[in-house]
């Protein structure tokens, strides 16, 4: 697998089909079931992810939360869907060179204004009318889901998916990995897994279980064995240790700081060095995890 095809696996990015069907506007007085009749329409037909993010501008204000969340739920599966044509389209001709030469390799494009050539500022504009900010991976600019702009809908949506949203919108802002590197600290990293486990304690039956699932599993996975130890020795960095001891005191009802607790012991008795007795604890753990349903059993 290619770099590029590997950092859409990772990233679990974003794409796009252009649409033939325009965004069905609510006229004065139209009936929610008339609105959303439009919108199954819209749903129903070819449709690119502009088309959605109008119609939700134009109508969800008007919605009940079941149906504003329908809305932006279409809106992330039309993005999710089509990754791999956004991505092929970004790296079409000369366009990654020229982006990273006129932004200065910046962490991300969202402003036309980051770059100098007409067609590229129409591109960088054109991936934010379709809900995407260009992110910089591994030396190149992927389109990614701004979920930031998710957040102006969170008031409509139902309380899963403000939650989501929310959890999201934090990955988005400050991604926990980079360049196969942590990028937040052990207490964000530790913050974020509780989170994720509140959220499938407090909304079993949602939808997007399995999508805070999967993060949750990668953050933990992430917390316990990714650039944690390191040379000489395989052995717990600093910053992971300290993070650990304050992980270790907290007193909450959490599955994972139940299993980590147990995990801790085992880690401290070998001396805190990655042993196949450790990397067997940590097997154990996440694959406990992942076999348990949302709240833990």
């Amino acid at each position: 697998m290619d770099m590029k095809r590997l950092i859409v696996a990772v990233i679990a990015v974003i794409s796009i089909a252009i649409g033939t069907m325009g965004c069905a506007m609510k006229p004065a007085g139209e009936s929610e079931k008339t609105v959303m009749e439009s919108f199954e329409k819209l749903a129903a037909a070819e449709h690119d992810e502009k088309a959605v993010l109008d119609f939700a501008k134009e109508n969800i204000s008007s919605l009940s939360p079941e149906n504003a969340s329908k809305v932006i739920a279409e809106l992330e599966k039309t993005q999710k869907g089509l990754v791999e044509q956004r991505i092929d389209e970004a790296f079409e001709g000369s366009l990654q060179e020229r982006l990273i030469e006129q932004s200065g390799m910046a962490a991300k494009i969202d402003s036309p204004g980051q770059v100098q050539d007409q067609d590229l500022k129409e591109f960088v504009e054109m991936t934010r009318q379709r809900g995407y900010t260009l992110i910089s991976l591994e030396g190149n600019f992927y389109p990614y889901i701004d979920y930031s702009m998710y957040k102006e809908y969170s008031k409509y949506v139902t309380g899963d998916w403000k939650s989501y949203i929310e959890i999201m919108n934090a990955e988005y802002m400050e991604f926990a990995m980079r360049d196969g590197a942590l990028a937040i600290s052990m207490e964000e990293f530790l913050g974020r897994i509780l989170t994720a486990e509140k959220f499938m304690r407090e909304f079993p039956e949602s939808p997007k279980v399995p999508d805070i699932k999967k993060l949750y599993m990668f953050y933990i996975a992430a917390y316990l064995n990714w650039a944690v130890f390191e040379p000489p020795g395989n052995t717990l960095s600093q910053e992971a240790s300290e993070g650990y001891k304050k992980a270790i005191a907290i007193e909450d009802e959490s599955r994972f700081l139940e299993l980590f607790k147990q995990y801790y012991t085992v880690l401290e008795s070998e001396g805190f060095k990655l042993t196949p007795n450790v990397q067997n604890e940590i097997n154990k753990l996440t694959q406990t995890l992942e076999s348990e349903g949302p709240a833990g059993n």
